[in-house]
């Protein structure tokens, strides 16, 4: 394990920004992979790693091309998880635990499903992993929280966007995302919209997301089902998902922990899809999954 502080590793042509915090822990590293897709591990840091760092030492790391990593020729689902697998290999980190969160979360199921032997525990937070028959809950969750205005423009929207197997597709979506107030967006992503969040968040300190990866990622056309994938899987999962998640919401989450044969399910009551409004309670809810 490298010590505490930032690192940069150079892996398939990309160099990587990682950073150690509590590596003098007691208990086994936890690799972080932050979401978006195309954001960065900075929220990560402020809020549930620190928590985390005091049991059990934490690994966090920007995507490529993402953060205050470096750039990077092309972005995809393969490209991933092979840059994950060559930051545990510089790490020199066996069998790892993997915390995935919602996009990120992803990544760690991919990692699990092509590297099984390479994952000894798998926390997954707020993934959006649904089966085939899923519906996608996203537009009910806007139409919940929306203002009146926004509302009439989400139902006008509604029957012209793309569809495919119950998803609309990230283009159909992105003029919504456009026109949505702030309030509604936090809303959408919180329990309580008025939440005093730490400086810099959701961003954080100039680290906009990239575009291009979010574009390249979501544009990807998985063969077969993910979740069918994971389900033959017998890592041992915890699923966290918040009670007022909108992006993904309880239900998917509960399919995860239905499939797997050895998987849990944490449920915060207080969260939405981000964890800013209960940090110490999702590192409490991964200690005791750790410690198992």
């Amino acid at each position: 394990m490298l010590p505490n502080g930032e690192h940069r590793i150079t892996v398939n042509d990309v160099e990587h920004w990682i950073r150690v915090e509590g590596s003098e822990a007691p208990g086994e590293p936890v690799v972080f992979i932050h979401g978006g897709p195309g954001a960065n591990a900075f929220l990560l840091e402020q809020t549930v790693g620190p928590h985390l760092a005091v049991s059990h030492p934490v690994v966090y790391y920007d995507q490529r091309g993402c953060g205050r990593s470096g750039p990077a020729l092309g972005y995809s689902m393969e490209a991933l998880v092979a840059d994950l697998d060559g930051l545990i290999g510089a790490l020199d980190l066996n069998a790892v635990t993997l915390a995935g969160f919602s996009f990120g979360g992803q990544v760690a199921a991919e990692y699990a499903v092509r590297h099984p032997a390479s994952v000894r525990r798998l926390i997954l937070v707020a993934p959006p992993i649904l089966g085939p028959l899923r519906w996608d809950n996203r537009l009910a969750g806007l139409d919940a929280v929306a203002d009146p205005s926004f509302r009439r423009v989400l139902r006008e929207s509604a029957p012209s966007l793309e569809f495919t197997l119950g998803r609309p597709s990230f283009g159909s979506l992105r003029h919504l995302w456009a026109a949505m107030d702030a309030r509604t967006g936090a809303r959408f992503s919180l329990h309580d919209p008025d939440i005093q969040r730490p400086p810099g968040l959701p961003e954080g300190e100039g680290l906009a997301s990239n575009a291009e990866f979010a574009d390249a990622v979501l544009a990807e056309q998985r063969p077969g089902s993910l979740l069918d994938d994971l389900a033959a899987l017998d890592v041992p999962t915890l699923v966290i998902v918040g009670l007022y998640d909108r992006t993904v919401g309880v239900d998917a989450c509960r399919d995860i922990v239905d499939r797997m044969a050895n998987a849990r399910l944490a449920l915060l009551l207080r969260s939405g899809h981000a964890p800013i409004e209960e940090p110490e309670a999702y590192a409490a809810a991964m200690t005791a999954f750790l410690v198992s």
